[in-house]
């Protein structure tokens, strides 16, 4: 359980403690449940344990069932979407509308603030077609809400207020005695659904004071585990608005086949929860209030987790770069951070550079990994409160999205502006430790020191030469240095042709597999060989032959972006590769292409490659000895962590960023991009150590701009089988 890495995920997901699995584990193993709606001792034994739970839940809240009804449901979206599905606006008078406006709103209405997560903004797609109008609002317009409005004319038209409890986005806490502010709006016929999920992850709530009519919670969100199961909870004096046209097993008492009639379950809470529930996930829940109590309490919990945001927050308000800028802008509400009753443990935040500029959180991502801590990024399914905080124009957010930004995708950065944030959290578990490493981290790579730039020197050129080539058989592993070689559409010959596959399926890299640097791979007499560095002998490598067996099945797989079909490598090579990583089930894979055939195969498909942005990559020899003096690095290690394919010289210090073509020996290539780079540059080829250094130089190197080194090429207009070697002579375009 233990880990080495820093977790500032907690909004994300709670971590399980490693003593509340292992009871559990023991629950799972001693403990026999079965579907709850059967009849024999088991099932009665299994309901008595769901009833404990609900019992149990509405404890943690300050209330009992005479009060709130808690409904079991798969998390708190399925919470939200069942208040959507069933509640009962009454009469509808009017196609709906969005609006910003609650001033002479009709009856009917449903109301969300713009702070919500992404489940409570689509609850009015349920909504829309049942109300009068959609209103999308600020918290603050919820003040103006003048007491006691009534219609003149009689209406039976109900209002749903959905309000964020604490935002998922920058941890900010509503208060909460809006709630009887929105009940004296129209007295009988305006009620409020609470997404709570984010606030009652660290925070207590007291249902003994506070009055919502529907609370939403997930309680992964709370515990960690487990992971499926979430509730509705529903006061019992609003039982009778939320109504379902959709019954499944275990809700009714009989459905007749021959009319549209059925009769529901008279228990409210049985007429909703649809067909059998995760019963053991429900029977692991005493675990987690266990061992929330073994922390000292939720309200214990609430003040350990603030004082650790606190910290934060303070390392990034307080640190300022050489010239006295801030490095961070920090989205909060309060300038002060407020306390625990009004902030929860989350800070959002972008970085600055000393000249300004926000640094993409893309690339503090990636400085993270090295540091081995655990972040999240993006607008974490708050569109509104992304759009607030950042100051992004309705207009602005459309264009993004036009031009091709996505929830997800790596694009931080349009027009100099972020499109997202960063986002820190803390939970039960987090320590004083967690918040040292991310002040080290500030210090280390994004507080400005005297500059480690070195001028750029011109010296003398000689004529553009290719240095270098190099190919790398096997995705991520070591790389084999050769003096001439075959070219082709897909890149050289047997270049990036196979790849080590996880037993879970995914495709292992060098970012979470450092030491696939060590092994080294040979192409030797229709073999490819792999060996760990230096240590070939008898017993130490296995090999797979060049042409691919006949018989073989293909399999689809995607690699990153793009799906390709691969042909397993057969067990020896698995259980070699298996033994040298430390891990079990990997798979040696070879990439294939069945639209085309090669004489390299028996299967009647051609060989395809796994190059990630085009077939070749090229750095400039002068560019990295630049980079090198800036960092105390030896030329050929920094040359050999940029994986390039082909290595130039004769070229001043990047040049090579505004060349369009290039011809080496004759053989044409077009430029179609520039590389950009990530953590893999910080890993020594040769040990399989990280360190920062090299990442850091070329981000203060670009200033601002996409953090890239080298170009990646494509042939131009391929004719029978090229050669390219070292020595031959360069030209090229810009």
């Amino acid at each position: 359980m233990k880990s080495s890495r820093v977790y500032l995920d907690h909004a994300g997901s709670a971590l399980a403690s490693e003593s509340q699995l292992a009871a559990i584990g023991r629950d799972l193993l001693q403990m026999r449940l079965s579907n709850p709606h059967s009849r024999h001792p088991t099932s009665v034994r299994t309901r008595d344990i769901i009833d404990r739970a609900r019992n149990r839940i509405l404890r943690h809240f300050n209330t009992t069932s005479d009060h709130f009804s808690v409904v079991f449901t798969l998390n708190a979206t399925q919470a939200l979407k069942m208040v959507a599905e069933c509640f009962q606006f009454g009469e509808h008078q009017r196609d709906s509308e969005i609006t910003s406006n609650l001033e002479s709103c009709p009856d009917g209405v449903f109301v969300y603030m713009r702070d919500a997560h992404t489940s409570v903004v689509g609850m009015r797609e349920l909504a829309r077609h049942r109300c009068n109008r959609v209103c999308a609002i600020d918290f603050d317009a919820l003040y103006d809400l003048p007491a006691g409005q009534l219609n003149e004319t009689e209406n039976h038209s109900r209002d749903l207020f959905v309000i964020t409890a604490m935002s998922n986005f920058c941890g900010r806490k509503y208060p909460l005695h809006i709630i009887e502010r929105i009940h004296k709006w129209r007295p009988g016929q305006s009620f409020v659904c609470l997404d709570a999920a984010s606030w009652v992850s660290t925070s207590f709530l007291d249902l003994s004071i506070y009055k919502p009519d529907f609370i939403a919670i997930s309680f992964y969100k709370i515990f960690g585990y487990p992971t499926g199961v979430g509730a509705l909870l529903v006061r019992n004096e609003c039982c009778y608005l939320l109504q379902k046209q959709y019954f499944g097993g275990g809700t009714v008492n009989l459905a007749d086949h021959s009319h549209f009639r059925v009769h529901r379950k008279v228990d409210f809470v049985e007429s909703l929860e649809d067909g059998t529930m995760d019963f053991y996930g429900i029977a692991a829940l005493e675990r987690g209030f266990e061992d929330i109590d073994s922390y000292g309490g939720i309200k214990a919990v609430q003040q350990k987790t603030f004082a650790l945001a606190s910290r934060a927050f303070r390392a990034l308000s307080t640190r300022i770069h050489l010239n006295g800028r801030r490095i961070a802008e920090i989205y909060c509400a309060d300038s002060d951070y407020g306390s625990s009753e009004t902030q929860g443990p989350i800070v959002a935040f972008n970085l600055l550079r000393d000249d300004g500029s926000y640094v993409g959180y893309t690339e503090v991502e990636e400085v993270c990994d090295l540091f081995g801590i655990e972040l999240r990024s993006g607008c974490f399914c708050n569109q509104g409160a992304c759009q607030m905080y950042l100051r992004i124009p309705h207009e602005q957010l459309i264009a993004n999205y036009e031009n091709g930004k996505v929830c997800g995708d790596s694009i931080d950065i349009i027009d100099k502006r972020p499109v997202g944030a960063l986002r820190i959290s803390f939970g039960r578990q987090s320590s004083e430790y967690d918040v040292e490493m991310f002040e080290r981290l500030l210090d280390a790579c994004f507080v400005s020191s005297p500059s480690l730039r070195v001028p750029l020197k011109s010296g003398v050129i000689s004529e553009p030469t290719l240095t270098n080539i190099f190919i790398y058989p096997v995705k991520s592993c070591s790389s084999i240095k050769v003096e001439r070689w075959q070219v082709g559409t897909s890149g050289f010959q047997y270049d990036r042709q196979w790849m080590i596959i996880s037993a879970g399926g995914t495709v292992l890299s060098q970012k979470r597999y450092p030491l696939l640097c060590l092994i080294q791979p040979q192409i030797e007499n229709g073999k490819l060989i792999l060996m760990k560095k230096g240590n070939r002998t008898d017993n130490c490598y296995a090999e797979v032959p060049l042409r691919i067996r006949g018989g073989a099945s293909p399999e689809s797989r995607r690699i990153c972006v793009h799906r390709v079909q691969t042909v397993d490598c057969g067990d020896e090579v698995a259980e070699w590769i298996d033994a040298e990583l430390g891990e079990n089930g990997c798979r040696l894979h070879r990439v294939c292409d069945q639209r085309s055939t090669s004489s390299s195969n028996d299967c009647g498909f051609g060989i395809a490659s796994l190059s990630n942005e085009a077939p070749y990559l090229l750095i400039n020899r002068r560019s990295a000895n630049y980079l090198a003096e800036m960092v105390g690095l030896k030329l050929e290690e920094v040359i050999k962590r940029f994986r390039a394919n082909l290595i130039v010289d004769g070229i001043e210090p990047f040049v090579e960023d505004n060349i369009t073509t290039i011809s080496i020996g004759g053989v044409n290539f077009k430029v179609v991009g520039k590389c950009s780079r990530c953590q893999m540059i910080c890993i020594d080829q040769e040990s399989g150590k990280k360190e920062a250094n090299l990442l850091l130089a070329l981000r203060d190197y670009r200033l601002g701009s996409k953090v890239t080194f080298g170009i990646y090429l494509q042939l131009e207009k391929p004719s029978g089988e090229s050669i390219l070697q070292t020595g031959m002579n360069i030209s090229y375009t810009t």
